[in-house]
């Protein structure tokens, strides 16, 4: 969907940061002539800047870059160090420890419980969605597809699939085929 860069927060804009603070920006291209994905993307920036949860990443605002040959969305987040359950599980041909692995599910179900009873579903639970920090903390990250209950399908009224279907469940993939959604 985008790059993500490391980048120190110099600016005014987002008064949950200090100046001199280490943050991601992850940063999209888009192509939004009404502005109408813009809305949407500062109403669920919004919802996410209302989470606090040490099992979610942490987010502080968005903002737009417009120039010469394209518009850029910009989300500003947490500044993570460590690596993806997907990295940690290729390293380990073996597998992980039965205790780490229990205890990185149960952080990521307290995530998921707290974020469903805000009315939020991610729509994007995999591997590579799981961050484990370096100082030991397990951070669900990526909603930049998540959606509310009410709208808890993975497509988008025009029919584009949000999430990795690899993942989905199976009452989403189902419908995907007959053309539900």
């Amino acid at each position: 969907q985008g790059a993500v860069y490391q980048a120190i927060y110099d600016g005014e804009k987002f008064p949950a940061l200090k100046k001199g603070s280490t943050v991601a920006l992850k940063i999209m291209p888009v192509a939004d002539e009404s502005s109408a994905y813009w809305s949407k993307v500062q109403r669920r920036t919004d919802e996410l800047c209302a989470l606090s949860h040490s099992s979610i990443v942490r987010y502080y605002g968005c903002f737009k870059i417009n120039d010469f040959f394209h518009d850029s969305y910009v989300i500003v987040e947490e500044f993570l160090e460590g690596e993806s359950l997907k990295d940690l599980l290729a390293r380990s041909k073996s597998g992980i420890d039965v205790d780490e692995a229990l205890r990185i599910m149960n952080a990521v179900l307290d995530a998921l419980e707290y974020i469903s009873s805000r009315g939020i579903v991610h729509r994007d639970i995999k591997p590579g969605n799981i961050f484990l920090g370096t100082d030991g903390a397990v951070k669900l990250i990526d909603f930049e597809v998540a959606g509310g209950i009410a709208d808890a399908t993975t497509a988008t009224g025009s029919g584009n699939f949000q999430g990795t279907f690899d993942y989905m469940a199976p009452e989403f993939t189902s419908a995907a085929f007959r053309g539900d959604v």
